[in-house]
């Protein structure tokens, strides 16, 4: 009998055993996780890209970096981190539970972010700013303008700037102008160029 010719199968469907055993596992998730983490974590890793044009409402997939003030008086924060729109339009916070976001537009979902966080918390005020949706820093413009609404903050942008993204002003405005930033509301006498970050929200007073 032929010895070599018995040892060369052998150690080959050894040497695949070997391999195979080496072979990492890949275990793939078969639904999609809403995420809700601190400012250091990011979304998931089976996270869809979703487009998004910010005049629109926001839709499953799209991941939102937000930042929850207490309020005026007291700024803290009580939730900075991401968020993710699941399947049925829900984000999930651990201090405020769920929260419908999906068919809601950017300004209309901080609006429900800070209601849930009230309800929780005895009905105090919060703020609630929006940051981001996917890869697209925003500023909410709203008051007496005519085109209410976020818009694409780039370097640079000024609060002149983001009333004419807006549309101008309506018919009611007067002069005064407010930014909201990390939960603090700074009052100007008029439109000015002061710059905005991402986040701010630019109210177009129609009192003054």
């Amino acid at each position: 009998m032929n010895l070599k010719l018995l040892f060369v199968p052998v150690v080959t469907a050894a040497a695949l055993v070997l391999s195979a055993c080496s072979m990492p596992k890949i275990s793939m998730p078969s639904v999609k996780i809403p995420f809700v983490g601190d400012s250091e974590e990011g979304p998931p890793a089976d996270d869809p890209v979703v487009p998004f044009d910010p005049r629109k409402p926001l839709t499953y997939g799209c991941t939102l970096k937000l930042t929850v003030y207490r309020g005026a008086r007291d700024t803290s924060k009580v939730y900075s981190g991401n968020v993710m729109v699941d399947r049925e339009g829900l984000v999930k916070f651990k201090d405020a539970g769920q929260v419908k976001l999906g068919g809601l537009t950017v300004p209309q979902a901080a609006k429900a972010i800070q209601s849930a966080f009230g309800r929780k918390n005895g009905a105090a005020i919060f703020q609630a700013q929006i940051e981001k949706v996917e890869a697209m820093p925003l500023v909410t413009v709203n008051g007496a303008v005519r085109s209410p609404g976020a818009i694409q903050w780039f370097e640079g942008l000024t609060v002149s700037q983001a009333l004419n993204a807006a549309g101008g002003h309506d018919a009611s405005a007067g002069r005064a102008v407010y930014v909201v930033r990390e939960g603090v509301r700074h009052f100007h006498g008029s439109v000015d160029n002061s710059t905005l970050e991402p986040g701010d929200t630019v109210s177009f007073s129609s009192d003054l």
